[in-house]
């Protein structure tokens, strides 16, 4: 976790939704903060509600 680089508040307000997930492999934009960019799915209750690449 000390690897981790910290979001400025700039850097939270420029956030572009689904444009800014990110993508496996080469540009991959996960590196910089020392995280890798996996599938993230989303359940309630033992039902699924969505997925989407996010930084991990």
């Amino acid at each position: 976790m000390k690897k981790l680089k910290k979001l400025s508040k700039k850097d939270l307000k420029t956030i572009k939704g689904g444009g800014d997930f990110c993508k496996p492999g080469a540009g991959d934009i996960c590196g910089q903060y020392g995280l890798e960019c996996g599938m993230w799915f989303s359940y309630t209750g033992g039902q699924y509600i969505e997925s989407h690449m996010a930084c991990m």
